[in-house]
């Protein structure tokens, strides 16, 4: 199951971002077919952490997963400095005690290649690449694959930035209506953490794909966009309300 955050034209019926990646990794395919993998993980700066995200796997695909970003040294430094990486040696250079490494591995991908990505000066997540061979990600191939990370970090960002620009209107109305009800500013940032807690429990039971979990986050602030234009008479008022009310 998966929700379009915004229509677009990239490839054909393309209605979501996991459409969009899938549809540049069959195109990649053509010219490197021994990528088997490319996944994509958002950061979440308030929490500092990585999210799964979106991905076109062949076999097996991680989900419902998030891993501190300060806790692995490389990663941070990778996000830092927007170096990228390449491992040829998947089970003897990866750690063993996080779920992300079990899973390259169990799936026997052999060597990888990481890319940090950014709208502006933000940072964005990871373009992960992953193959099962070792020698695959030459110095021509990162070359093609950093402009393929491009057109993904550049079709992720525009897609959250017309989501936030209808959050961000609602966050302008949200700070007036503080100053009569001071509940309601804190409570829409609760509530798209709760939502998004929500979501992933049901990931399990009703096949929610992270790119949904992640819609759900965005658009949880608009959840109360009535009670901001409601005026006090009625917001406030103490008793029941009338049938014109």
């Amino acid at each position: 199951m998966s929700v379009p955050l915004y229509a677009r034209g990239h490839g054909p019926l393309s209605s979501t971002l996991s459409d969009y990646l899938s549809y540049l990794h069959e195109h990649l395919r053509l010219v490197a077919p021994r990528v088997d993998r490319v996944a994509v993980a958002l950061y979440d700066a308030e929490d500092d952490t990585l999210v799964t995200f979106i991905n076109s796997t062949e076999g097996f695909a991680i989900r419902d997963y998030q891993y501190r970003l300060s806790d692995s040294e490389s990663l941070s430094a990778l996000a830092r400095t927007g170096e990228t990486r390449v491992i040829d040696d998947i089970p003897g250079s990866l750690p063993t005690d996080t779920t992300h490494s079990r899973y390259v591995r169990d799936e026997g991908y052999l060597s990888s290649f990481t890319v940090p990505i950014y709208a502006g000066e933000d940072f964005l997540g990871f373009v992960f690449f992953d193959a099962r061979e070792t020698g695959v990600f030459s110095t021509d191939l990162q070359r093609d694959l950093i402009l393929y990370c491009q057109l993904i970090a550049g079709t992720i960002a525009g897609e959250m930035a017309a989501v936030q620009a209808v959050v961000g209107t609602i966050h302008v109305a949200r700070d007036f209506a503080e100053f009569r009800d001071v509940e309601t500013g804190a409570h829409l940032a609760r509530m798209a953490r709760y939502a998004r807690i929500i979501a992933r429990g049901l990931v399990e039971p009703l096949d929610l794909d992270d790119e949904f979990v992640e819609a759900v986050f965005l658009y949880a602030p608009l959840h109360d966009i009535g009670k901001v234009g409601i005026p006090d008479r009625i917001l406030l008022k103490p008793g029941r309300l009338e049938d014109e009310e």
